[in-house]
C-alpha cells in the first residue's frame, strides 16, 4: 500500500535580509521533501542533539528547490537556479538557514493537520 500524495511539500518564505540603507524583504518559494509524523519528529531529535551542528546539512539534504528566489545570482546579475550549491551560498546569509528550517517546520506540520486533511503540494 502506499499513499497517494506529493513526496514533496511547497511553502512560501520571507526574510528580511540586512543591507546598506536597512533591511530589504524577500519572498520566495522552497520545495522540500516531505517527512511522515515520525521521520519529521526524528529529525528533529537528531538537530537537537547534534547542538545545532547539522541544520545546514538537514537543508540541504532536504530542501530540492526554489522559485521566485533572487539572492543567489550568477556574475551577470541573473538568479541561478536551484542546486545545493546555490542552497548552500543562500544559507550562509545570517539568520536564513533558522528562517528556512522555521518555514519548514510549518509547512510539514500544516501538510498533515490543515484541516484534518493531508495537503499535496503545487506539483
Amino acid at each position: 500500500m502506499r499513499l497517494v500524495i506529493s513526496n514533496t511539500i511547497e511553502f512560501p518564505i520571507t526574510v528580511n535580509v540586512p543591507g546598506a540603507s536597512g533591511a530589504v524583504e524577500h519572498s520566495f518559494r522552497l520545495t522540500g521533501k516531505r517527512y511522515s509524523k515520525d521521520e519529521w519528529r526524528e529529525s528533529v531529535e537528531a538537530l537537537q542533539a547534534s547542538g545545532g551542528q547539522r541544520d545546514v546539512a538537514f537543508l540541504l539534504e532536504s530542501i530540492t528547490g526554489w522559485t521566485g528566489q533572487i539572492l543567489v545570482v550568477a556574475d551577470d546579475g541573473v538568479p541561478v537556479p536551484f542546486s545545493t550549491d546555490a542552497l548552500r551560498l543562500l544559507l550562509t546569509i545570517p539568520g536564513m538557514a533558522v528562517s528556512v528550517f522555521v518555514a519548514y517546520q510549518r509547512a510539514q506540520h500544516a501538510s498533515l493537520t490543515e484541516g484534518g486533511r493531508l495537503k499535496n503540494s503545487a506539483s
